[in-house]
């Protein structure tokens, strides 16, 4: 069996304003995927890690996620109501440990059942 793997030769590297444009279309598209479509996340992920770097392979990557989100732009978040209720609690002390400014306390679950064990979250300001 053969196993293919990406040429080991170096392409060049882009130059400080290829990168600059690079970053911009990249964090565009971070926005869009991250508000509309789930589905280019891992693409995007691989090209960000590489922007520092980046190379004229890196531009061949960007310019396939942009065919991407051209080719599939019908894409649509539907949110639909559930029966999910998040119940919280929380309490506050102020100067009851002189070593500490503030305390605060907050249990919290997400549940449809409100007799669920919840979560304490505890957090100290020091």
């Amino acid at each position: 069996s053969v196993q293919y793997t990406e040429n080991d030769d170096d392409p060049p590297l882009l130059s400080p304003t290829q990168i600059n444009r690079l970053q911009e279309i990249t964090g565009t598209i971070l926005y869009y995927a991250i508000t509309v479509d789930h589905t280019m996340l891992a693409a995007l992920s691989n090209v960000a890690s590489k922007r520092s770097k980046a190379t004229t392979k890196t531009l061949i990557k960007v310019a396939w996620l942009l065919d991407y989100a051209a080719s599939n732009h019908i894409s649509t978040k539907r949110y639909t109501p559930s029966g999910m209720v998040l119940y919280t609690h929380i309490d506050t002390s102020y100067l009851s440990d002189p070593t500490l400014e503030a305390e605060l306390a907050a249990i919290s679950s997400l549940s449809r059942d409100p007799t669920t064990q919840p979560t304490l979250l505890r957090f100290v300001s020091r």
